[in-house]
């Protein structure tokens, strides 16, 4: 199961336009929050802030990757 803002944010760094249903605030914190985020070959990956960048995962991913 995807997280909805998890979602909206893959969804806005890939057609750059927010959800429909979003109101003037909610686009503008989506806007910020997406500024640290970004899509590399359909994965969402995050900014650190010692510049590199980490893939984000699903939670059920995790036990996966931690075998």
């Amino acid at each position: 199961m995807v997280d909805d803002y998890f979602a909206d944010i893959v969804q806005f760094l890939s057609t750059g336009v927010a959800p429909a249903e979003y109101t003037t605030t909610p686009k503008k914190k989506l806007v910020v929050k997406a500024d640290d985020y970004q899509l590399i070959a359909g994965k969402k990956y995050k900014l650190g802030p010692d510049e590199i960048q980490r893939r984000c995962i699903l939670e059920h991913e995790g036990p996966m990757i931690l075998k």
